[in-house]
Order: C-alpha cells, then structure tokens, then sequence
C-alpha cells in the first residue's frame, strides 16, 4: 500500500503505516530521523511542536536532521537512511560524533567556505565524521583556505571530516588572500605549479594523490622535483619554496635525472652550504639535496666535505665543485681530505692571496681555507705583508724531464704560478728555498726582483738555493759578499740575499757596471772568469780588499768558493 501525508496544522499526531511515501517538502523545518523507518518533522512556525510518522519507506524532504546515522548517497539530491530513501534533499545534518556518508554516484566532493560541510550531489552535508565514494575527487572552497591532512592509510580530513578513497584534491583558490595546506604523509613529487603527488604505502599497497591549488606543505619529508628544471628556494630550517609552494619539514629533495635538465637551489641568505663528496649532493638548512646542477643565490658560505674536494673555478666568485655549479660564494672551507683547487676560466693574470693562517688563499674574491692544492693558470702568487713567509719551489721529473713546478706555502702547492710577490714589509722576512735543477737565477731590471724557474719573484728577502746556481744580469748591480752566522758565504743584491750561490755571471752587455763589495772575508779566493776568453784572474781574499770594479767591456763572472 502507498499512502501520501500531507502534514496538517494539528495537535501532535502519530501515524503508523504499512508502506508510505512522505512528502514534506513543503515544511519549514528538518525532518529528523528516528529508527528505521522513522521520522518526525520538527516544526517552527504556529503552535505545532512536531509530527511522528512510523512505517516510512519513501520520503520528499529538503532538510534532514539525524545522529550518528549512515547515510548512501543514491543520486542528485537523493540518499537512503534508516531504510528510508529520501529524494529532492538539499542539506543533512549530522548532530552526532560518528555520520557518515557513502556515495554511489560519480560526483566530486565540493568543500564549502563553513566549517565541517561539504556538497555532494546536490546535497550539502554538515557535521559528518566520514565520506567515502564519489570520483574520488575533492574540491576545495573557491572562498576559503583550507586544510588537508593525510594519514598513513590515505585519508584525508578537513576539520573533522575524514575523507576515504581520495585520490585527486583541487584546492581551487586562486584568491592570494586564501592559503590552502596539506599535512603530507609520504612521499612528496612535484608535478607543476602548485601542484604535486604524494605516494601512500599501506599494507604495501601503494597509490598516490594527487593535489593541485596548493600553497604550502606541512610534514613534507622527502621532496621529489619534476621530470624538468626546478629551482628550490630555501627559506628556513627544511623549510623552501618550489613551483609557487611552500614546503615545511623537508628532510630531503631529489631533483630531476635527466642529463639535459639543471636543478637549481637557492640557499637562503647568509646561510652555509655543504658538500657530501657525492656527485650533485649539497646540504644547507638542515636539507640534503640530490641531483643538484647548479647552487644559485644566497649561501654564500660553502664547507667542503670531509673527501677528496675538486673545485674548478669558473669565474668572479663562482666555480663548479662536485658537478655542482656555484654562484655568489664568498667564502669556502674545502675540510678534510686531499682538495684541489683548478682555475677554469681559461684567464691568465689571476691573483691568489694568502690569508694570514695556514691552507688560506684567495681567489677571484673567494675566500677558500682547508686547501691543498692550487692550479692556477699563468697567476701570481701574492704573500703578506704582516708574516714572515717561506715559499718552497719544487719540480717533479718525468723521464729526466721536469714536467711541473711546484710552489709551496702554509701547507699547500701552487702550480701555474708565474709571478710570486712575498710581500713588501721591511718589519718581516720572506724566504725562498729552491730545490729546481739547473734553473738559473736571473736578476732583472726592477730593484728586489728576480726571476728563477720561469717565475718572477718580487720582494723576497732571503734565497736559499743548491749549490752551482747561476745569477745572470744584464744591468748595473752592487753585490755584497757577506758572511752569515753559521760562516758561509752569501750574496745581496738588489735587497736580495742569496744563501747556497757558487757562480754570479754580471755584465753581459756594453755599458753595463758590476760592483763587487767584500762585508766580510770570503773562506776562499775570489776567482774572476773570462766569459770571452779562456783565463781566469784569482783575486786573493784578505782585509785589504773591499771593492772590485768589473767593467763590461771585459764580460766576466765570479766564483765563490
């Protein structure tokens, strides 16, 4: 039997039937829900307070009240509950801790701007605790910010309604004064602006959601770049910006692979980066970073790590270290290991200045302490001028055959060095050891200057050389033979003194004067050497003789014994 009630203007009235169909579309008030096949509509306006009708199978109703009660979504605006199958439903209120809502339709979820409600077929549903079915598709609120928050098992609650099976989530703000969040669980991949995927993993069976619209991530753990070039700017302690988001919590980015792309990180100003020693890894902000191609702004501190560092300059502070491209560093501690320093430019004329402690120089305004080795091209070498300084020239042979000259200083080796400047301090001493075979010592025109082993050498105090060194010059000099403390024989021309010398050649060209002064007695004779003929003039040693005057024209050379 199928009966119609229409409800009347009556004292309170209960009807029991069979089979009904209930039309209360025309009340103001919600129909609420009792036991099965149940209701009873609640009225507001006259003197009626509410009608109980039992035996309810079918009902018309705009608005339904209930508690904790399940509810399936049949079709627009029509759902099933408490064996009642209600059609033409606008809005369900849920009063309880624990509604739900299942749909058998293809709709998307739709969040609306108040709290706990979301539209679904037509309905909008408040106060529920789960929802599952649908398209799986979730939209956010086009005049709210909301908030997502995933959990291990994949579901997704907003406030505190917890959606099950969502695998696509819009957050559909474009208004800049909305901000919409997701608390992330699992694995984070970028897809496009404002978008990414996160990867779920329960029970083994893994899929993923994906979210689109949003403008920050919480709890983001490990964050995958796209297939393209992404650049991560980092603001914080795990905390950068990618493709227009906001992540927080990130323990670690894994950019893109592919060969032909660059992945850039931009460090957050005056925070320090460091090197792994793995190829494309660096860490700054407490993230670790992996396929790297390029380091962009900020970070202008750099630490090396504790292997074997290979840094290739390749310009005004920038240089590539670990395949990874820097721009904008100030300073670099290269750390532990072996490290390496190569001027890539392909400039000559670079300059490399000490710094006042051990394994410190600089270079194209970078600041590098922990170094060992420099190979520079066709640089100088500038010392200081408050130390005393030691440098050290040194070649390895190959086959007989020198193949590389070496200048050592304060713990490190310079190749490609073709200027040395010790430094100009007359308060501080600057010494050169040479240990380079059969490589003459040639004075130039410039007062304290001297050029050995293919480098020029400026305002160096002391020379310590082997013996049967040479030292040539083609201008007037005054050389002065002295004695030191341990009673050998030296050498000072120029502001230069020369500890080890047994030959000074002087006067190759006409018009050219060398002056011999004796400071001391020398332990032997004097021997002047005929460079045009074949004789040799021994001039004693003894207190009388002070001067010696050797005139061009006759081109002679000294020995000392």
């Amino acid at each position: 039997m199928l009966m119609l009630f229409a409800l009347l203007d009556l004292p309170q009235l209960r009807v029991t039937v069979l089979r009904a169909l209930l039309d209360a579309s025309a009340i103001s008030g919600n129909l609420l829900l009792l036991d099965d096949n149940n209701v009873k509509a609640d009225f507001t306006d006259g003197n009626i307070v509410d009608i109980t009708i039992s035996g309810i199978n079918e009902a018309v109703a705009s608005n339904l009240l209930g508690a904790d009660i399940a509810y399936t979504v049949k079709d627009t605006n029509k759902v099933f509950a408490k064996a009642i199958t209600f059609s033409g439903v606008d809005r369900i209120v849920d009063t309880g801790s624990s509604g739900a809502v299942t749909s058998e339709t293809s709709d998307q979820w739709e969040l609306v701007s108040a709290d706990n409600e979301v539209k679904h077929s037509g309905i909008t549903f408040a106060g529920m605790r789960s929802l599952t079915g649908g398209n799986n598709t979730l939209v956010g609120a086009a005049d709210n910010g909301d908030s997502y928050q995933l959990s291990l098992t994949g579901d997704i609650t907003v406030d505190s309604m917890i959606f099950k099976g969502i695998r696509n989530v819009n957050a559909n703000t474009d208004d800049t004064n909305y901000t919409d969040t997701v608390d992330a669980t699992g694995a984070v991949t970028l897809q496009g602006n404002n978008a990414f995927g996160v990867t779920i993993d329960p029970n083994g069976s893994s899929y993923d959601i994906n979210f689109s619209g949003i403008d920050a991530v919480t709890n983001t753990g490990i964050l995958t770049g796209t297939t393209g070039a992404d650049t991560f700017t980092v603001e914080g302690d795990n905390k950068l910006r990618s493709k227009g988001i906001q992540f927080s919590d990130v323990s670690s980015v894994l950019a893109g692979n592919d060969t032909n792309i660059a992945d850039t990180v931009n460090a957050k100003a005056g925070e320090t980066v460091a090197l792994t020693g793995i190829a494309k890894e660096l860490i700054t902000s407490n993230i670790l970073f992996k396929q790297i191609e390029i380091a962009g702004t900020g970070g202008e501190n750099l630490v090396g790590s504790d292997l074997a560092d290979t840094i290739e300059i390749t310009g005004d502070k920038a240089f590539k270290a670990n395949e990874i491209a820097f721009t904008g560093i100030a300073s670099l501690n290269t750390g532990a290991g072996t490290d390496s320093i190569i001027d890539g430019t392909g400039q000559t004329g670079s300059q490399w200045i000490l710094g006042s402690g051990n394994k410190e120089i600089t270079g194209y305004n970078i600041a590098f302490s922990d170094v060992e080795t420099i190979q520079a091209n066709v640089g100088e070498l500038v010392g200081r001028n408050d130390q005393d300084e030691i440098f050290t020239l040194s070649a390895y042979t190959d086959n007989g055959q020198q193949k590389h000259r070496y200048i050592y200083t304060k713990g490190m080796a310079f190749t490609g060095i073709d200027i040395l400047s010790a430094g100009d301090s007359s308060s501080f001493t600057d010494t050169i050891n040479s240990s380079v075979n059969n490589r003459n010592w040639a004075l130039t025109a410039s007062d304290n200057q001297v050029e050995h082993a293919d480098v020029i050498i400026n305002d160096v105090n002391i020379s310590v050389v082997q013996r049967n060194m040479e030292v040539l010059s083609n201008s007037n000099d005054s050389y002065q033979i002295v004695k030191n403390a341990d009673s050998t024989t030296a050498i000072q021309v120029d502001g230069m003194h020369f500890n080890g010398l047994t030959r000074v050649e002087a006067g190759a060209h006409a018009g050219v004067n060398t002056t011999i002064y004796f400071r001391s007695v020398p332990t032997g004779p004097i021997r002047l050497v005929s460079l045009a003929a074949n004789y040799i003039l021994t001039v004693s040693a003894s207190p009388v003789l002070k001067k010696l005057m050797l005139e061009a024209q006759v081109m002679m050379a000294f020995l000392i014994n």
